[in-house]
């Protein structure tokens, strides 16, 4: 199998995070971290050409270009604001995009079953794509906010190098910012080195040499000694053997999107998700069987019941209590709204209740609201 089991069984249990890198935006018209240094070098006077064979730029310079144009004439815009000047016209970009359809990677990792996403990224598809499955995710993109939420609860987003657009003064975006981030943050920091020693974590959207994912592993995984928690890396290619065996030293499995059915990097990222969300989320599979049922809909759950003959109390059987439980809990993970009702209450009811969203337990020869629905 290509998706690891360890991971699966994470997930199942609860126990697994997602780190979400800017490869997961490209889909949705993003610029990579080498794109948007590229339109950076431009501004330079003279401009910088990428080093590497066919024009793109070393680790060391997408580190170092910012901090040129951070540190050059007067003038020229602030760096931040040019950065955010590129993100918004993404933005822009994508809103139409997805009005007429588009998807992007967002909208599948938001699917899986995970409460705590950390990301590098500055634009806020995440968030986006966890309100559109109707989760609310808390967003941290500050030292001060990570003091004031140390704990984990409900879906929370945890923004390493800030959040754009408006909030400058938390960027990471220079050699110099990169340098100063866990001196500066060090709450938010610590926290993340607790959650990796605790959570199996899935890095998607990174390479191994990408400058993020660098930064990430010299400045908390190399600072965390007998660490030993197996993490997830998935790339396009899988590395070659002495890449793998040092990864897999410093605790890190790779996942190659090779294994995944798709013309490009993209396609092959949405079927690697589409195929973990199957294996692991409970509430996809739910929305799919209940496929009629949407947010906030009422869900009347008629249960057999007898009266007895002389207290007149109802009683109900004991499975058809399990099943309606099941029931209740599995249409509440959906948002619809549950009422258990029994049988001899629904009657009084029938004309308005068949009208609606029903769920029958027991058969028509036991469930006298069954049986009446079976005849009509």
């Amino acid at each position: 199998m290509a998706i690891p089991l360890e991971l699966i069984d994470s997930m199942r249990k609860g126990t697994a995070a997602v780190f979400v890198g800017a490869g997961a935006s490209l889909s949705a018209g993003f610029p990579s971290w080498n794109a948007l240094v590229e339109k950076i070098a431009e501004k330079l006077d003279p401009p910088i050409a990428g080093e590497m064979s066919g024009g793109g730029f070393s680790s060391e310079q997408i580190l170092r270009i910012p901090m040129y144009y951070q540190q050059s004439a007067p003038g020229l815009r602030p760096l931040p604001e040019l950065v955010e000047a590129v993100v918004k016209q993404a933005n822009k970009t994508w809103q139409a995009k997805k009005k007429n359809g588009a998807t992007s990677a967002h909208t599948l990792l938001a699917q899986l079953p995970v409460d705590l996403f950390y990301t590098t990224n500055f634009d806020e598809l995440l968030e986006d794509a966890l309100k559109d499955q109707l989760r609310s995710p808390d967003v941290i993109t500050s030292e001060d906010r990570a003091v004031q939420r140390p704990a984990r609860v409900g879906c929370q987003v945890r923004k390493l190098h800030g959040n754009l657009p408006g909030d400058w003064n938390n960027l990471i975006l220079t050699k110099e910012d990169f340098a100063r981030a866990v001196s500066r943050r060090p709450v938010f920091f610590e926290s993340l080195k607790d959650d990796l020693r605790t959570k199996t974590f899935l890095f998607f959207g990174y390479s191994a040499r990408d400058p993020d994912f660098e930064f990430l592993y010299e400045a908390v995984l190399e600072t965390m000694g007998g660490y030993r928690q197996t993490h997830y890396l998935v790339q396009e290619f899988a590395p070659d053997p002495h890449e793998q065996r040092y990864l897999k030293k410093k605790s890190f499995q790779i996942i190659s999107l090779q294994d995944f059915v798709g013309s490009n990097s993209s396609e092959r990222g949405a079927t690697f998700l589409d195929e973990l969300i199957d294996l692991t989320s409970d509430t996809v599979h739910i929305r799919r069987f209940f496929s009629c049922l949407g947010d906030g809909d009422d869900a009347a759950i008629v249960v057999k019941s007898d009266a007895h003959p002389v207290e007149g109390y109802l009683s109900f059987p004991a499975c058809d209590v399990a099943a309606a439980q099941q029931l209740t809990r599995d249409l509440t993970l959906i948002e619809a709204q549950p009422k258990v009702v029994s049988d001899s209450f629904a009657l009084g009811r029938f004309e308005h209740l068949k009208t609606g969203n029903l769920f029958l337990v027991c058969s028509p020869l036991g469930n006298k609201f069954t049986a009446k629905v079976f005849r009509e």
